[in-house]
């Protein structure tokens, strides 16, 4: 690989690399999750500043070119990337689940209380007071 194409390389990844740091303090991307992509980033990094060292791990797993390691390599971060926010996912879905029966048990509350208050007390009335208007 040239220099030119690695520097292009470099610069492109260490401007993603700003682009996840900035969404991180944004606070519109969770350390957590950004850990996976920053330390993908680290490793693209160091393979392209320094390409014999990728070399290096093919022979060392018996992968005949590296090419191929950095596609077993990629895989296996997607592989793992897809079941961790899988994970997440269904983590999420368990509490919304949760809070979407805890709003229908309040909601069901609130109707009985209302129906237990005197006729001559509205639900706008009580609205108005709670407010101040």
């Amino acid at each position: 690989m040239s220099w030119k194409i690695q520097l292009l390389v470099v610069i492109v990844l260490l401007m993603i690399l700003l682009y996840i740091i900035k969404k991180i303090r944004k606070r519109e991307l969770e350390i957590r999750y950004a850990l996976s992509w920053i330390a993908a980033l680290v490793s693209l990094l160091i393979f392209t500043i320094f390409p014999q060292f990728m070399g290096f791990l093919a022979s060392l797993f018996g992968v005949v070119t590296p090419s191929n390691w950095l596609f077993i390599i990629g895989f296996s971060f997607f592989v793992l990337l897809v079941l961790s926010l899988t994970i997440a996912l269904s983590k999420l879905s368990d509490k919304n689940k949760v809070l979407v029966q805890e709003i229908a048990l309040l909601k069901k509350r609130i109707e009985t209380l209302e129906k237990n208050l005197p006729e001559h007390t509205k639900p706008a009335e009580i609205e108005e007071e709670s407010t101040g208007c």
